[in-house]
């Protein structure tokens, strides 16, 4: 029997996938091309992505079927939920094909002026759907905490993506 949830992190070897991305021809395809071939053994499959638009994004948005973009309220963060957005907009009107935003996750939230202006903005109906805020949290029960808070949002990312198929 397969384990329900199989993890496979990263390590020091990233930056040679990125790389290598770059420098084959249609690099970018490659995970898109292995997830294909293994799409069958797999309810649903998250790439975690690093916090910028680089190759390594590029190539999970080509791979994906879906979109959530954690972003932290404040205008900085913001502006890369609308420079994801603009990739994925990319990468439908070049490959005739892309995935779905389902929306996005406010974290690490604050009762800081900033955070509220921010969470203010990603309420905007131009914006991603808010599926939800996570509050910063810190000391011993944060993962308890995080859990908690995550478990709403997650129901209804699986509401959306049930509904979706």
């Amino acid at each position: 029997i397969d384990p329900p949830v199989w993890v496979f992190p990263a390590d020091d070897t990233l930056d040679d996938v990125a790389d290598d991305l770059v420098t084959m021809p249609l690099g970018v395809l490659r995970l898109k091309t292995a997830i294909d071939r293994e799409r069958e053994r797999f309810d649903i499959l998250l790439i975690d992505c690093p916090p910028n638009v680089g190759v390594l994004t590029y190539s999970a948005l080509i791979a994906a079927d879906y979109v959530i973009i954690p972003t932290q309220p404040a205008q900085w963060s913001i502006n890369g939920v609308l420079r994801i957005r603009q990739k994925i907009a990319e990468v439908k009107e070049n490959l005739n094909y892309g995935p779905r935003i389902l929306g996005t996750i406010a974290t690490q939230v604050t009762g800081t002026l900033e955070h509220s202006a921010g969470l203010a903005i990603l309420r905007n109906a131009d914006m991603p759907l808010l599926l939800g805020e996570v509050p910063r949290r810190g000391g011993v029960d944060a993962d308890v905490e995080l859990a908690i808070a995550y478990r709403p949002i997650a129901e209804r990312i699986l509401e959306k993506i049930g509904g979706a198929s």
